[in-house]
């Protein structure tokens, strides 16, 4: 009786393994998602804004990129997240502040035109772009899902181009030239 109340203990602790790991790595690809799309929905509006307003084509050009790529990164992530997690995205109180501390950047922004909307664009899309990249690497290493993991390493990838001629845009077109944070 002891044996076999000990083997049925056995075969319930090891059949919780696999649900224990993943309720333990779940949380992180769910919260880097719900976090993300906002994120990425910022980003979208700043790049809409810059292929009305820049004076460089390069840049335009640039903005255009930037809103296909994360229209489709963030697309896929709510997929993911209604596939994986059966909910919708839903901003928490931190996205909240994200949104409304963008939609003051955006109102700044709309008053500026020239190289002084393409200043101030391409610093505050730089340092949008560093806080995307930070979370990307953290993705990249604690992601459980191989797909996310993935869509990370393009998203480091590219956000680090991008960071690192935007700085050179600033250098060259407006002598203001300093090292691009890409950590």
């Amino acid at each position: 009786m002891i044996r076999r109340s000990i083997e049925l203990l056995a075969l319930s602790l090891l059949l919780s393994i696999p649900a224990v790991a993943h309720e333990t790595d779940s949380p992180f690809d769910q919260h880097f998602m719900t976090k993300m799309i906002p994120h990425h929905q910022m980003g979208i509006d700043m790049a809409k804004q810059c292929v009305a307003k820049a004076t460089h084509e390069e840049l335009k050009a640039m903005c255009r990129k930037i809103i296909e790529d994360q229209e489709k990164e963030t697309a896929q992530m709510g997929s993911w997240l209604q596939a994986w997690y059966k909910n919708e995205h839903a901003a928490g109180h931190s996205q909240d502040a994200m949104m409304k501390q963008g939609q003051q950047m955006m109102k700044k922004m709309n008053g500026m035109s020239g190289a002084e909307f393409e200043k101030h664009f391409m610093n505050e899309m730089s340092q949008h772009h560093r806080q995307a990249l930070k979370d990307a690497e953290a993705c990249v290493s604690r992601a459980s899902h191989a797909e996310l993991k993935s869509l990370c390493t393009t998203m480091a990838e590219s956000q680090r181009k991008e960071i690192e001629q935007m700085h050179a845009w600033l250098c060259s077109w407006y002598k203001d030239c300093h090292e691009a944070e890409t950590h």
